[in-house]
């Protein structure tokens, strides 16, 4: 199983779609559902308890998953979910055996 962070984003929703045309068995992750079908979770990097979920099973991670803003309000949003919500993931992901971490 490949887990797809992002998956409901422009880039997210594309890559979900080849690797499932390719008969790869994928998980989306994110904020939204992705309206992709198929297997997600609806959560967020900065939600310990959704990671923990989402990375179940997974061998590989495909990280697109982020927040963007240019606002200087959003700065510290942007490092939470950015810098301590790859942190998280790449944690989860550690604790779960998974072997293939690719952050795009």
């Amino acid at each position: 199983m490949i887990l797809v962070t992002g998956s409901a984003g422009r880039v997210g929703r594309a890559v979900v779609a080849a690797l499932r045309a390719q008969g790869r068995p994928v998980r989306g992750f994110d904020l939204r559902p992705s309206g992709t079908g198929g297997e997600e979770v609806v959560g967020s990097l900065e939600d310990p308890q959704a990671l923990s979920e989402a990375i179940k099973g997974v061998s590989a991670v495909l990280h697109l998953g982020a927040f963007m803003s240019w606002a200087p309000a959003d700065r510290d949003r942007m490092f939470a979910v950015n810098v301590e919500g790859t942190r998280r993931l790449l944690d989860a992901a550690s604790a779960a055996g998974v072997r293939r971490f690719v952050f795009a």
